[in-house]
């Protein structure tokens, strides 16, 4: 028995029937991927506000670090100069005062760096000869 040819009507149907199908799985598929970026959207929005909490707690800790290392500085630093000044010196060691402005005026503000750690050319400014 010989096949019945489909007419110009079922094939119209079937060609429906078959961009319909297409149609809806292109839908089912950019639904899936709206509902992926909401949820990376989502994530990156909690990401962003952990990324801030860290940042500014470590801007907090870094100026915390920075009132200690002056404290440090004016507590242990500048007390051993002063000692040194009142001792013999030798030329190099006189040098005293530049350090201990440079230890005075230590950096405390964001974005402060001291301009030339050893603007005399100086350092080391003791001397194993000169028994300081």
């Amino acid at each position: 028995m010989k096949k019945r040819e489909p007419t110009g009507k079922e094939k119209a149907r079937q060609l429906d029937r078959t961009d319909r199908t297409e149609v809806e799985e292109r839908l089912r598929r950019s639904e899936e991927i709206e509902e992926e970026l909401s949820i990376q959207s989502r994530n990156l929005e909690e990401l962003t506000v952990a990324l801030k909490v860290l940042l500014r707690q470590r801007e907090e800790d870094r100026v915390e670090l920075q009132e200690q290392v002056l404290a440090n500085v004016k507590t242990l630093i500048l007390p051993c100069i002063e000692k040194m000044k009142e001792g013999a010196l030798t030329p190099l060691q006189r040098d005293c005062p530049t350090l201990e402005r440079q230890c005075q005026n230590w950096p405390i503000e964001a974005g402060d760096h001291p301009r030339d750690p050893d603007p005399g050319g100086v350092f080391p400014l003791f001397s194993y000869e000169g028994g300081v």
